[in-house]
């Protein structure tokens, strides 16, 4: 969907219990580079997919102003990921 859809700009997925999905969601979003605005709010996601999110942050050349994780529900160790991630990232508003 994300590959063949050009014009996509913004993406929710909030509440739709992705858990380990949330990852294949932020990273096919991520690699695309054409996304401004991810919505994972109200989503449970797991360490596994933090991680991978949080490297889908790090490296990418992504077009993303805003992630929106408001309400989910991750580990104390998943909330020092996405702080640091989101700190090193200076395009996110």
């Amino acid at each position: 969907l994300l590959k063949e859809n050009h014009s996509l700009k913004e993406l929710n997925v909030c509440s739709n219990c992705l858990k380990e999905g949330a990852a294949g969601v932020a990273e096919m979003a991520l690699a695309e580079g054409r996304l401004a605005k991810l919505d994972l709010a109200c989503n449970d996601i797991p360490a596994t997919a933090t991680k991978r999110i949080c490297g889908a942050l790090k490296s990418s050349k992504s077009s993303l102003r805003s992630l929106d994780i408001s309400w989910a529900v991750f580990d104390d160790w998943s909330a020092a990921e996405f702080a640091g991630a989101l700190q090193s990232d200076t395009v996110l508003e």
